[in-house]
């Protein structure tokens, strides 16, 4: 079957040999300047493998055209998306808990956490009435199994990272994302801060509101009062 990345791949090849032949060149000629193997030429136009940036920057070289080489590094970004893409609908092919517990990981093995969030509340933020519907909403438009409860009490089960000492997070929050109720249980459209007492996340916390000069443009700051300056969530219209 074909797909996106492989047809994206072929393209990419096409214009490599489009390439070549314009410079009157064969594919043992490529490889002779290269330092290649004649298999490695026939694969990277023939779109059967994946070419590094260094790849493309010595085909461009190879054929006089060092000018090409913006052009042919902008279709390999093009090429990344499209895996990173396809690498993401696996993750989701059964359902949002697996995506969930790769977050986990990444969050335990990470000390700091940037994040930017146009319409939604962050996830680490979300309570779980406003991240029940997220995930009920999302499986529903991308047809794949429904498992919410799951895939909520994994992302609750993330948030425990909002105790650890060693970690910092920084957060840029359009403000839109403050009103935007994808939960009408959800008060503040489920912005959590962080409660004092046992770790965990099972109530609305106060947040201080006020001007932030750090951020130029940004009009408001939001913090969780009881972490200080470990969390911090800039929130403002752009």
């Amino acid at each position: 079957m074909t797909t996106d990345f492989q047809t994206a791949r072929e393209a990419l090849g096409a214009r490599l040999r489009e390439l070549r032949a314009e410079a009157g060149l064969e594919g043992k000629d490529i490889a002779s300047k290269a330092g290649w193997q004649t298999s490695k030429v026939s694969r990277l136009q023939n779109g059967k493998q994946t070419p590094t940036r260094a790849d493309l920057t010595a085909w461009a070289n190879a054929v006089g055209r060092p000018d090409a080489e913006p052009e042919l590094h902008g279709l390999l970004a093009g090429l990344d998306m499209k895996q990173r893409h396809r690498s993401w609908r696996r993750q989701l092919a059964g359902g949002h808990r697996g995506r969930q517990e790769i977050a986990v990981r990444q969050t335990e093995n990470t000390t700091l956490i940037r994040g930017l969030e146009v319409s939604r509340i962050p996830g680490l933020f979300q309570t779980p009435e406003y991240a029940r519907v997220i995930f009920d909403s999302n499986a529903e438009f991308r047809g794949i199994p429904p498992t919410t409860e799951a895939a909520v009490e994994t992302r609750m089960r993330r948030q425990q990272a909002l105790y650890d000492p060693e970690k910092t997070f920084r957060f840029l929050v359009c403000e839109a994302a403050l009103y935007h109720r994808s939960c009408p249980v959800a008060p503040v459209g489920g912005l959590l801060a962080v409660a004092a007492g046992p770790p965990r996340l099972a109530r609305l916390a106060e947040t201080e509101r006020r001007p932030c000069s750090e951020e130029p443009g940004t009009d408001h700051q939001l913090r969780s009062r009881s972490l200080g300056e470990r969390i911090r969530i800039h929130a403002g219209e752009r």
